[in-house]
């Protein structure tokens, strides 16, 4: 599964800790903005497939007819980024787009590359 969305139950070994916690606070009845999770999966395939992302795009277009026209957060958040050993909180980017596919693409993109800036690795 690339992305899920966020009002389905999310494995944060899958999706992260982030978007795990966002889901089950909308289960549990919490005003959190709709949106959707990209899984490890994602990410591995991007990287696999040489940046060639038309099955991640083709999800992420479905899901943004799902949601609707707006304005989206697009953020980063790697899988056990916060623990006991080290913390990149703040260090991965972030981007604000509109409801363009290929806008997202392109900041998806950029959040998964920001993971490898000099910034990030020092927190290792």
């Amino acid at each position: 599964m690339l992305l899920s969305p966020l009002s389905s139950p999310l494995d944060s070994d899958t999706f992260g800790a982030k978007a795990a916690n966002l889901a089950l606070m909308i289960r549990r009845g919490f005003p959190v903005p709709d949106g959707c999770a990209l899984s490890v999966e994602a990410c591995d395939k991007h990287y696999i497939n040489n940046n060639d992302d038309k099955e991640l795009r083709a999800a992420i277009t479905a899901e943004l007819h799902r949601i609707g026209a707006g304005t989206y957060m697009v953020r980063s958040s790697a899988i056990g980024e916060d623990s006991a050993d080290h913390s990149f909180a703040g260090q991965l980017d972030s981007f604000i787009s509109s409801n363009s596919p290929d806008e997202i693409m392109q900041y998806v993109r950029r959040c998964w590359q920001s993971y490898h800036k000099d910034n990030v690795r020092a927190y290792e």
